[in-house]
């Protein structure tokens, strides 16, 4: 085994540890990053829902109406998926537009 003997070897040692860690955690921090922004519609629907849960406490709201304002929040999350298909089809040309839309009707 090669062991640090002197004290300058032991910084140089503890340094490369403190580095590598570093590096380390910001590659991990970057691959959680990337997966938990895969599904931009679900980071929405997250969002959402925390944004709704925030509004039901600030206004102090039963917990009926809380629990129909969650209901109609995840059964309305197919609607929004489709309005942001609609926006990203409005920004293609025509011609794409129409064979989108025949493909997906077949």
């Amino acid at each position: 085994d090669i062991v640090p003997t002197r004290v300058e070897e032991y910084w140089v040692v503890n340094l490369f540890q403190i580095l590598g860690g570093c590096c380390w955690a910001y590659i991990i921090g970057s691959a959680c990053g990337v997966v938990a922004n895969m599904d931009p519609y679900r980071l929405e629907f997250e969002q959402t829902m925390d944004a709704l849960n925030y509004m039901m406490a600030d206004r102090n709201l039963d917990s009926d109406l809380r629990v129909r304002l969650r209901q109609y929040v995840r059964a309305s999350t197919h609607i929004r998926h489709l309005r942001g298909y609609n926006a990203i089809l409005d920004d293609l040309s025509t011609t794409l537009q129409g064979e989108v839309l025949s493909a997906t009707t077949q």
